[in-house]
């Protein structure tokens, strides 16, 4: 499953660098493999492509690097997107619930349930306040000393 995940991201972000470097090669060729490139300047025109070959070759490559390096950073911010990679499986909500001690909140749009399971309900949770109020409050009691008092009760 792992596995599957890590080769469907890398397949997706090969496929968006190829066309993204294909868009790349189509628009920026005549800039690219042009043997004068004149910059106009107002004491005269410069041709930075005669004048310091070096310098223009080390600036294409330094530009494709980072266009690389920022296609890949873009696939990796879309990837969520188009597969969505939150999806809860049925046999862990089932597992969730079938604990003996969970704290159930609400249910998502999509009718999925919000459990809060046994090792959460160790931890400090803020509350926040309605808009009547505006106020927050912290919860400094955990839920596991409320619900074992209730139990007792």
């Amino acid at each position: 499953m792992f596995i599957n995940t890590i080769f469907r991201r890398l397949l997706f972000t090969v496929a968006f660098l190829v066309v993204s470097l294909f868009i790349f090669y189509i628009v920026f060729n005549p800039i690219l493999t042009s043997s004068n490139i004149i910059i106009n300047f107002p004491s005269g025109d410069f041709n930075i492509s005669s004048t310091y070959p070096n310098l223009w070759q080390n600036l294409k490559l330094l530009y494709l690097i980072f266009f690389i390096l920022s296609n890949f950073i873009y696939s990796n911010m879309i990837y969520p997107l188009f597969f969505n990679k939150n999806k809860i499986k049925v046999s862990e909500l089932e597992k969730l619930q079938m604990q003996d001690l969970h704290l159930n909140i609400s249910n998502t749009s999509t009718k999925i349930p919000i459990i809060i399971p046994k090792e959460g309900l160790y931890q400090n949770i803020l509350i926040t306040g309605t808009i009547r109020y505006r106020e927050n409050k912290f919860r400094y009691v955990s839920f596991y000393k409320t619900i074992n008092r209730i139990r007792i009760k």
